[in-house]
């Protein structure tokens, strides 16, 4: 099959256009991966910014509170000089000044 002067003409004619749509889809599948990643890095960016449900160790404060009063007491770190009696004392003080009544009743919504 022989190329005419026509067949050519078409062709080179159609060189420029088949040049945009190669350079296009190249580009394309630059551009495609560049927006997966972008993608990509703002989920992990909305991960880090996002709360995560804590774990739940089934120690509460009130277990932890327990065992460092414990851990006082049994644990040999008694002050020479004070009976266990008045160690307690000191500890439900300490406790009391901590203590608010009216915590966690109120929710401010000003803010």
């Amino acid at each position: 099959m022989a190329l005419t002067p026509l067949d050519l003409q078409t062709l080179f004619s159609q060189i420029e256009t088949i040049g945009k749509e190669v350079s296009a889809q190249k580009e394309g599948a630059v551009l495609h991966s560049l927006m997966r990643n972008d993608v990509q890095q703002k989920r992990n960016a909305e991960k880090q910014k996002s709360v995560r449900q804590a774990d739940d160790s089934g120690e509460g404060p009130d277990k932890l509170k327990d065992k460092n009063q414990g851990g006082e007491n049994s644990g040999g770190k008694k002050h020479a000089g004070k009976p266990n009696n008045e160690e307690n004392q000191e500890i439900t003080e300490k406790m009391r000044s901590v203590h608010d009544p009216n915590l966690g009743q109120y929710i401010d919504i000003s803010g």
